[in-house]
């Protein structure tokens, strides 16, 4: 990776708010290259390469990665956010019968080359929604249990990846049936994840597919 200039080269003193746009454009630049994969990850080594202990938002980070994103994939990405919702909408009528909500970035409208597409279902066995994506012939690449902090409670959850045709990966996350209906605040953009059922992306798909779900402040 080639070395960074440093903010303040006696030239002139950049402001606060420069810097955290500087180091909010580098974080985003990591993620996208995939050489971050965290956003926490990601601003402690911009502004490590920047030689600053100034940090952004997550919410900065995110729109200078959309805003990478679409100056290096241009129309494509547009393509790409269309099919992949096409895509999770038939994941999802497989799995109607596990209430599924489409969340991340196909949910968000923000995809980009090489995201996945984000799915929640709830069920109080697990193991009936793998039986459901085997029995549908989809090719499940991994199954694996994740602890993880859910609306202050520490909870285990199996998290199946699949792949289809296209080579869009499916993450599935199986939640609890008490957990239907509660949403979590999103430590990216700061609302809540309130997702997408089957039958309104069915209706965005039809009225308007490119349809981004973002807040206008984090």
């Amino acid at each position: 990776m080639r070395k960074r200039r440093p903010l303040n080269l006696g030239e002139r003193e950049f402001s606060r708010k420069e810097i955290r746009g500087r180091v909010a454009r580098e974080a985003a630049m990591l993620l996208y290259r995939g050489a971050a994969s965290e956003f926490k990850q990601a601003k402690q080594q911009a502004a490590s390469l920047l030689r600053t202990k100034v940090q952004p938002s997550n919410f900065e980070v995110a729109l200078e990665l959309d805003k990478i994103a679409d100056e290096l994939e241009g129309v494509s990405r547009k393509e790409t956010l269309a099919r992949m919702r096409r895509e999770a909408l038939h994941v999802m009528r497989i799995l109607e019968s596990f209430n599924p909500l489409l969340t991340g970035s196909v949910w968000r409208g923000t995809a980009r080359r090489g995201s996945d597409i984000d799915i929640i279902v709830h069920s109080s066995d697990p193991d009936q929604v793998v039986d459901v994506l085997k029995s549908s012939n989809l090719n499940i690449l991994e199954r694996r249990f994740e602890t993880a902090n859910f609306l202050n409670q520490v909870k285990k959850f199996l998290h199946v990846k699949i792949r289809l045709d296209s080579g869009t990966e499916v993450e599935v996350v199986v939640r609890n049936l008490d957990d239907l209906g509660r949403a979590e605040k999103c430590d990216i953009y700061g609302d809540l994840m309130v997702g997408l059922r089957s039958d309104d992306l069915d209706l965005l798909l039809r009225n308007d597919p490119l349809k981004r779900f973002v807040p206008k402040t984090g």
